[in-house]
This record gives structure tokens, sequence and C-alpha cells, in this order.
């Protein structure tokens, strides 16, 4: 149990809004510069790539909806809270690689998507891997 505290503990600070650079406003400054861009294609990109523009829909409803429940239980319910700040991180960054790659050809989207796929596992894998040592460290010291 005390472990499981320390796993929260530790995710609460590294995802905290104080720690944290993503911000809302940092999103839609760069959504609309996206957004701008693509205005400039003489393509349209719902006809051109209706698959990057479902999952980037998809994506603002869900950062919309995990910035309400954030807002709607900040003082109430911590874990959703935290569940929600989780969202619209992984949803905001969804939706910046899905408007970037319609922006790029056809045969390069995948690999964006895979970038970020890759990025997001090697945090997670450096985030287990410092808890793991910490694990490790707090039985040595026992």
């Amino acid at each position: 149990m005390a472990t499981l505290r320390r796993i929260y503990a530790r995710l609460s600070r590294c995802f905290s809004q104080e720690s944290h650079v993503f911000d809302n406003t940092i999103l839609a400054l760069v959504v609309s510069t996206l957004l701008s861009i693509l205005q400039l294609k003489s393509d349209s990109p719902f006809n051109t790539h209706p698959k990057a523009i479902v999952v980037a829909s998809g994506s603002v409803l869900a950062y919309g909806v995990s910035c309400d429940v954030e807002k709607r239980y900040h003082r109430t319910n911590i874990v959703c809270v935290n569940i929600a700040r989780h969202g619209r991180i992984v949803f905001g960054s969804l939706l910046m690689v899905s408007l970037t790659s319609i922006l790029l050809p056809s045969f390069l989207q995948p690999i964006v998507f895979l970038a970020c796929i890759m990025v997001y596992a090697y945090l997670w894998i450096t985030w287990l891997q410092e808890e793991v040592e910490d694990e490790v460290h707090g039985i040595e010291m026992v």
C-alpha cells in the first residue's frame, strides 16, 4: 500500500499544473496556427485526409471533456482531476499530431503517429524505471 501511495504522489508531482508546460494557451496557439496553414492548402483536408480529420475531431471533443472534468472536480475528487489532466495531455498531443500529419504526404502520416507513440512509450518506460529504482533503493535501506 505504501508503494501505491508513493507512485500516486510521484505521478501527482510529475503531472501537476505547476510543473507541466502543456497549457491550454499553448495548445490554442499551435492549433490555430496549424488550422491557418491548412486553410492555405488548395485541397480540402476533409477529402484528402479523412482519417486524420476524424482523429482530430475526436481529440478536440475528448480534450474538451477532460478540461471540463478537471475544472468541475478540482476541489472534490483529486483522482478524477489527475485522470482528466492526463487525458488533456494525451488528447491535446493527439490533436496536434493529427493536424500536423495533414500537412505531410500520406505515406508519412503513420510515421508521425508512430513517433508520437514512441515518445510517450519512452516517457512511460523512463518513469517506470525511476519507480523501480526508487523501490529497490527503498528495500536496500531497510
